[in-house]
């Protein structure tokens, strides 16, 4: 093999030659960041065989995901240091945006756990069962909070400090005694499921119904689930839950609601 030979290539043969588009070659060149070697006596681009480890390495950075400023700021500098800081850079920019998607995917997970308990519910439907315990994160309880407009402010704190994906699992609580004197409208907290979340919702037997109806009509729900509640031989031990699951009806919310319960007479804490 001849090492002085220098093969030419016109655009669309060098093209071809890493399978990419012409036009990919021309934007190159325009952004200043692979020129072709010069043009021939017709005014055509050409490149050459010296070309060839230019560009590979360019598409190689590329195809590791490198973004186009920082493929040319290596060849500026022609400092292999330059690349293990770029590298660097990447590494951390992955790493959070795998941290980001791994986020995500509890997110819809959790969502999607909940629109499969509803799967096949009846409206109304009332079930004691036993569930897991599930981190949250609460805004300040209200019945702490004297303002209405201060409790508004850190309600609104909280999810501004919340990935978009948190709201998709969104609750609320209400107090027991809220619940069981019909003032279930007076939410007492806001929450979101976050593995990450400052408190519980601890595991045990709860009070289960699920509603698609509006919340101005909980009133009657929490009487009937606290009704069954005591039918069982049970009593409730805890503040409600309202967990909001997505549904397919535009503009509609399906709502679990649950209770944690003890049997009576036993000496089982919240």
């Amino acid at each position: 093999m001849n090492r002085e030979y220098v093969k030419r290539y016109s655009t669309k043969e060098f093209a071809e030659l890493f399978s990419i588009s012409k036009h990919t070659l021309f934007y190159y060149d325009k952004i200043g960041l692979f020129s072709p070697a010069g043009r021939d006596s017709n005014g055509y681009r050409y490149y050459t065989s010296d070309q060839i480890n230019d560009l590979d390495t360019i598409l190689t950075l590329r195809n590791v995901g490198l973004p186009i400023e920082s493929i040319m700021a290596y060849i500026k500098a022609e400092n292999p240091d330059s690349l293990l800081s770029i590298f660097q850079i990447e590494k951390n920019q992955i790493d959070k945006r795998i941290s980001e998607l791994q986020h995500i995917r509890t997110s819809i997970s959790k969502q999607t756990e909940l629109l499969e308990d509803f799967r096949g519910r009846k409206e109304g439907e009332i079930d004691i069962r036993y569930f897991n315990e599930e981190r949250i994160k609460e805004s300040v309880n209200k019945d702490d909070i004297d303002d209405e407009e201060e409790w508004s402010l850190t309600f609104s704190a909280m999810i501004d400090d919340s990935s978009k994906s948190d709201l998709l699992n969104q609750g609320s609580t209400v107090s027991l005694a809220d619940a069981i004197n019909g003032q279930s409208s007076k939410v007492n907290s806001i929450f979101i499921k976050r593995n990450d979340g400052n408190r519980t919702i601890p595991e045990g037997l709860y009070g289960v119904i699920y509603t698609k109806r509006p919340y101005d009509d909980f009133d009657s729900l929490y009487s009937k689930l606290l009704d069954k509640i005591d039918a069982e031989g049970y009593e409730a031990i805890s503040d409600s839950y309202e967990e909001y699951a997505l549904t397919d009806i535009p503009g509609s919310t399906a709502t679990r609601i649950r209770i944690k319960v003890k049997e009576k007479g036993s000496e089982n804490n919240p």
